[in-house]
């Protein structure tokens, strides 16, 4: 946090992503495999802790022009940044929010409604590449994809849609990403 002490002590706008990422099985067992320490929070709740104190935190010590960006899928993480943000009347337009494209998008479509600005990230990049860390993202974030509710799988159904649409369009394996994503939650 020393970069937002930094800001506020020199009247200076910072720009921060907060990422509540979704690697913690992975990490634990790549560290555990190369008998080195961890370097992601050791459990779901910590984790949790951690990221409710960040935003917490940065948001109470903004300085005008600065920017947070909050990078989950995570609902309760989301709502408190929304929350947070009305109390201490920051401007909208400097906090926005970001999910992987077809995870969250009920996340999305919350921030999109109440103001924000809200990016939709696309892995891209070789199939190869790209469907091992798909799936991995798929894998970790199970919880949350788990939990989802009616309207999340329209929207996830309605973004398929699309996706195939797209497919046809530009001629990459889009599509079968998605639909693979939508195969591992179902």
């Amino acid at each position: 946090m020393f970069q937002v002490e930094s800001s506020k002590l020199n009247h200076k706008p910072f720009s921060c992503r907060l990422v509540k990422g979704a690697f913690l099985n992975a990490e634990k067992a790549k560290s555990n495999q190369k008998q080195k320490i961890s370097p992601v929070c050791g459990t779901f709740r910590y984790t949790q802790q951690n990221m409710t104190e960040s935003i917490s935190y940065i948001l109470k010590n903004m300085t005008p022009n600065s920017h947070l960006n909050i990078a989950t899928s995570n609902k309760d993480c989301v709502s408190l940044c929304i929350q947070l943000s009305k109390q201490l009347n920051l401007n909208k337009n400097s906090i926005s929010f970001c999910q992987f494209r077809g995870m969250g998008d009920n996340i999305t479509e919350l921030t999109l409604n109440q103001g924000y600005i809200s990016y939709k990230q696309i892995p891209y990049g070789p199939l190869h590449q790209m469907l091992p860390y798909i799936i991995k993202r798929s894998e970790e974030t199970h919880d949350s994809i788990k939990a989802s509710t009616v309207d999340q799988i329209k929207i996830i159904k309605k973004e398929l849609f699309n996706e195939r649409k797209l497919h046809i369009k530009v001629g990459i394996g889009c599509g079968l990403l998605v639909a693979i994503m939508i195969g591992l939650i179902a």
